[in-house]
């Protein structure tokens, strides 16, 4: 069974941050600061902020895995209701590596499986196995 690299987490956070940021800013200057709408917002960014940024994501990093077995792609996530997909090896018709800005700064990669049936994005893979992973998934 393999795992995305614990760094995705970090990624994750920083992109959450940064939206939590924006909006918060944005939300200020629509709003005005210290106003009643403005502080209910504030409330609810920052509990949303802080169950995904201390809960979620780490869950979610927990119940991420792929495996090949039996000509099969399996790839498993959720953290409140479990998913598991699986893509007969067959069945694959593109493969593509990703990487994001703080994708690079963290040296990871995305891999996205297209299939007739539908898609699957495996986050987190260091650079050089998510290539081997589409090398493979390609032959």
């Amino acid at each position: 069974m393999n795992k995305p690299q614990p760094q995705i987490v970090a990624v994750w956070r920083v992109q959450l941050f940064t939206a939590a940021f924006l909006s918060e800013l944005l939300m200020s200057v629509i709003l005005g600061v210290g106003g009643a709408s403005w502080i209910i917002l504030t409330s609810l960014i920052a509990i949303v902020f802080l169950a995904a940024y201390l809960v979620y994501f780490p869950l979610l990093y927990r119940q991420i895995s792929f495996r090949i077995k039996e000509e099969k792609i399996i790839y498993t996530t959720g953290v409140f209701l479990g998913r598991e997909k699986a893509v007969p090896l067959a069945a694959v018709q593109f493969v593509a590596v990703s990487q994001s800005i703080l994708g690079r700064v963290f040296g990871l990669s995305s891999v996205i499986i297209t299939a007739a049936g539908g898609r699957i994005l495996i986050p987190g893979l260091k650079t050089s196995d998510a290539k081997a992973l589409a090398e493979a998934l390609n032959a």
